[in-house]
């Protein structure tokens, strides 16, 4: 019996030994992990409690916390995006910047002087070119009034044709065309007659050209004394006539007067006139 007594006590003895050198290598291996993990502090720690309490969460519990954490996640993003934002718009000059920025760490410059005033800046020098003012072409009048018969004969240089006072006619005005003269007359017992009487020399070579200033009527033919007379009726009360004699071209234009003493005054009057006087001009 005693030896069965020792020999039990002694395998309780190597049993204790053993254990105890497997709970010290336990211990020195959980001291190991300990170390490795104290370096990040991110060491986690198994609660059944903490699970116990998330797995108790109902779904509208669970779906609000992600709706929190989603939106928290936007607001970070969101703030971010803004710092981003500002700080391009300051650099592209949309944002004034800051007069008091932020200070730079020692020893850095600052990429941005602030800006505590605008400093003026000189532009070039440009030459100043006179303003160009359109000023309106006067075209010069042609025609020219003149007060006595002396006057306009020496602006045409040759003598008109002039109706005597005896026919009844009185000169109301004269004037120029360029170089073509024209007596203007009324009738002494009928003012309301109006004569225009027009005189033109032709250069040397110049063509022959109607004068009376008169279109589109029906010119009719007549020679009187070995004259070619141009006679149109313009209407009831108007007419015009057109002959040409030496050098000279003239016609004669009338109002409120009848065709047939408008007629009769061309051919015995003026174109005889104009045969004794310019026939050899």
């Amino acid at each position: 019996m005693k030896m069965k007594t020792k020999i039990a006590a002694l395998s309780t003895l190597l049993m204790l030994q053993f254990g105890a050198a497997s709970a010290a290598a336990i211990d020195d291996e959980l001291a190991a992990i300990a170390t490795e993990k104290s370096d990040d502090n991110r060491v986690e720690i198994f609660d059944p409690d903490k699970q116990d309490d998330a797995a108790k969460k109902t779904p509208e519990e669970l779906r609000e916390e992600q709706q929190r954490l989603e939106a928290e996640r936007r607001a970070a993003r969101k703030k971010i995006d803004d710092e981003r934002n500002r700080s391009r718009d300051e650099i592209t000059g949309k944002v004034p910047l800051s007069k008091n920025p932020v200070p730079p760490e020692r020893g850095s410059q600052p990429a941005t002087p602030p800006v505590d005033r605008f400093e003026p800046v000189e532009l070039a020098q440009v030459e100043e070119i006179p303003e160009v003012v359109e000023q309106p072409v006067e075209i010069p009048n042609p025609i020219k009034n003149y007060s006595s018969f002396a006057e306009i004969t020496r602006a045409v240089n040759f003598t008109p044709l002039y109706i005597p006072k005896k026919s009844g006619y009185t000169i109301t005005s004269m004037l120029t065309i360029n170089n073509l003269a024209e007596i203007r007359y009324s009738r002494k017992w009928e003012p309301s007659v109006s004569l225009h009487v027009r005189t033109y020399k032709r250069a040397p070579g110049e063509e022959l050209k109607d004068i009376s200033g008169v279109n589109g009527v029906k010119w009719r033919i007549n020679v009187v004394d070995e004259v070619t007379v141009y006679i149109a009726k313009i209407d009831e009360n108007k007419h015009v006539a057109a002959w040409a004699v030496g050098n000279y071209t003239f016609s004669a234009y009338v109002e409120n007067l009848s065709f047939a003493a408008f007629y009769s005054f061309v051919s015995d009057e003026l174109v005889d006139l104009t045969t004794h006087y310019f026939v050899g001009s």
